[in-house]
């Protein structure tokens, strides 16, 4: 992998249930799990739908970074600046290649309700 295309920044989050100081459970929060960590991300597709009268966008995306352990489906990238605006992508699975050197991570992003 050439180090020149992984030229955005990355931080991996993951969904964690919490207490608080009394030991008192907390909402779920997401905690960073590593990063800003240097990526590719790359939009693939993109749909419009229309239903039950709302505007769904949805964004097909796809991020390539060095292999990381433990990365799976639920998780979050959060694109991060200088190189991005702190878009939110929705990890649905992580492609490790043979020689666990680098990750292709498939996510959607822009989910929205108006």
């Amino acid at each position: 992998m050439r180090a020149g295309r992984l030229r955005h920044r990355v931080v991996l989050k993951r969904l964690q249930a919490g207490r608080d100081g009394l030991g008192q459970p907390v909402p779920d929060q997401w905690k960073v799990m590593a990063g800003p960590l240097p990526a590719e991300v790359k939009d693939l597709s993109g749909s419009e739908l229309l239903r039950a009268q709302h505007d769904f966008g949805k964004v097909t995306s796809v991020i390539l970074m060095r292999y990381v352990e433990g990365v799976e489906s639920g998780m979050q990238a959060v694109h991060v600046p200088p190189t991005g605006g702190g878009e939110i992508y929705h990890i649905v699975v992580g492609l490790i290649d043979v020689r666990r050197r680098q990750l292709e991570i498939y996510c959607h992003r822009g989910v929205r309700h108006e």
